[in-house]
């Protein structure tokens, strides 16, 4: 492999894996359970995108027939990272405070719906790139 490839390679790692790193780190941190074992950020990270893997490389679930039951599988993993309810909030700052408890609840499912499929074609693409992990 020549070095044009590897740099290609590293370019396409980087563009897809990315917002998976982004993602899991950034919320797991600033959106965590406080009673989760605490882990290092690069830990979090990592078994995240050792699980999204699996579910996007297992062959019984590349069949276009089973796009709905892969993103659920994908947005249980990923979602146990993330507390929408919080990131809502904060989303609206302060009109948060003017709903209704209706309307907060209506508001998170709608959000969490809304970064699922915006991140869902994303992480869909993958295609075995390698993920390097710095520390």
């Amino acid at each position: 492999m020549g070095e044009q490839d590897w740099r290609d390679g590293v370019a396409k790692s980087t563009a897809y894996a990315f917002p998976l790193c982004l993602i899991a780190l950034t919320y797991s941190l600033a959106f965590g359970s406080p009673g989760q074992i605490l882990e290092s950020p690069t830990e979090v990270v990592r078994s995240t995108l050792t699980k999204v893997f699996r579910i996007l490389e297992d062959e019984t679930l590349k069949d276009p027939a089973k796009l709905i039951p892969r993103r659920h599988m994908l947005e249980e993993v990923i979602a146990s990272h993330f507390d929408y309810a919080e990131m809502s909030k904060r989303a609206l700052a302060a009109h948060w405070v003017t709903l209704t408890t209706g309307e907060r609840d209506e508001f998170v499912e709608l959000f969490k719906s809304f970064l699922s499929d915006r991140y869902a074609e994303k992480i869909e693409s993958y295609s075995g790139e390698q993920v390097f992990y710095l520390s």
